[in-house]
């Protein structure tokens, strides 16, 4: 069994998004561009708050409105330790994964930094979960079974308002 985290450049991101946020809650408009679904997702704000979200189909556009609810901060999570965090994902084969894990995962720290910075510049971090979506990787001259997850952040600037 091997285990693999790590990062990668894509020409185009699999999803869209945009936030409109008031006081109390969020109305997140993602785009899934990919073939596969997505499992679960969250939307991060840099007020330390948390929405989260559950399956999009392939190919389709979901609008949705939560209250947002007390989350930790990314920098207090990078300087401070993962706990308090609650980022587990979920989906039909994996056991509940830990998504603030991309953020520490080889290569992935500058990236990471510049997260931060936007976050205190009042963006929004969506983070999204596909399961068994096809991996970018094939071993050659080998029998073996992939069971592949992917985690993909998008940085939004959210859009204040009043929501109805």
């Amino acid at each position: 069994m091997q285990c693999l985290l790590n990062e990668q450049a894509v020409e185009q991101l699999p999803i869209q998004a945009s936030v409109l946020v008031d006081a109390n809650q969020a109305e997140v408009t993602v785009t899934n561009l990919s073939d596969s679904p997505i499992c679960q997702g969250f939307l991060l704000l840099s007020e330390d708050r948390l929405v989260k979200f559950d399956r999009i189909d392939a190919r389709d556009t979901v609008v949705f409105r939560r209250p947002m609810v007390a989350g930790c901060s990314l920098r207090k999570a990078l300087h401070q330790g993962r706990e308090g965090w609650d980022m587990a994902l979920t989906s039909p084969s994996h056991p509940p994964f830990n998504a603030t894990l991309v953020f520490w995962a080889q290569g992935c720290d500058q990236r990471t930094r510049g997260i931060e910075g936007y976050l205190a510049d009042g963006a929004a971090l969506l983070v999204v979960l596909y399961d068994e979506e096809p991996a970018d990787f094939q071993v050659q001259n080998r029998r073996y079974e992939e069971n592949h997850i992917r985690l993909v952040r998008l940085v939004v600037f959210p859009q204040k308002g009043t929501l109805l």
